[in-house]
């Protein structure tokens, strides 16, 4: 799917949200992602969309991109947050979508040393969707 990044996902997938009815910062910071044009969404915004499994479709390719470019970086808060972010994505996304599940295997196989406290994230990932990928 070809996305025109210069558009924000209230573009790309109407209706517009528009202002948050409820006063956290994370409700606060996703209804203003939802209005930022693709282009200049970070590491960070990447990390806090797919975290909260909105506009997956559109986000997680984005995401891929930026982990076949850095899969171990820091996005916002810690080393490999938005690569442990992807991985959280659910197996059913991973379903449907089966080119970007071979995407991520393969950051995850070109990966040496993921960190001790999220290897079972990719553990898991690789077991689940890396091995179903491989048999299609």
């Amino acid at each position: 799917m070809t996305v025109d990044r210069r558009k924000s996902l209230d573009q790309l997938d109407p209706p517009a949200w528009g202002p948050p009815d409820f006063p956290s910062s994370l409700v606060r910071r996703c209804h203003s992602l939802r209005a930022k044009p693709l282009v200049e969404f970070t590491g960070g915004d990447l990390r806090v969309m797919i975290g909260q499994s909105i506009n997956l479709p559109i986000l997680v390719p984005m995401a891929i991109e930026w982990l076949e470019c850095d899969p171990l970086g820091e996005a916002e808060l810690y080393e490999c947050d938005l690569l442990f972010t992807v991985l959280r994505v659910p197996r059913s996304f991973w379903k449907r979508a089966p080119i970007l599940a071979e995407r991520m295997c393969n950051i995850l196989g070109g990966i040496a040393d993921v960190p001790l406290d999220q290897q079972h994230l990719a553990d898991d990932f690789m077991a689940w969707v890396c091995t179903r990928s491989s048999e299609a």
